[in-house]
């Protein structure tokens, strides 16, 4: 289920107690129901949970590849929010370059596997 993802997760990074940061990230990502398996989730609702899962443990380094891809407006600034808001160092890649222009300070622009501007 979903929240067994987030109890997983939590005892894989060393913090056992994680129900407070999970009904925080679940709050902000409007996850479906805890006990929804991800197997059956929207496309959307995966890429909320892997965000949630990555944010749980707090990480200093992050790598988000196109996280909002499938999500409503509303849902976007939100993920996007959590994530500026984690303090994280996050390499993020997306096509779209508002998401990119609110969340980095630095931007490479790939084109056919060569760097054109960084």
């Amino acid at each position: 289920s979903i929240k067994e993802h987030f109890r997983v997760i939590s005892l894989l990074t060393g913090r056992p107690n994680f129900e407070k940061r999970y009904a925080y990230l679940s709050k902000n990502l409007e996850l479906d129901k805890p006990h929804k398996f991800p197997a059956i989730l929207s496309g959307g609702n995966k890429r909320k949970l892997c965000t949630a899962l990555t944010l749980l443990a707090s990480p200093r380094l992050a790598f988000f590849d196109e996280p909002t891809t499938g999500l409503d407006p509303i849902s976007r600034r939100n993920l996007l929010k959590l994530v500026k808001s984690s303090r994280a160092s996050v390499l993020f890649t997306s096509h779209r370059l508002d998401e990119v222009e609110y969340l980095c300070s630095r931007v490479a622009i790939l084109q056919a596997g060569k760097l054109i501007y960084d």
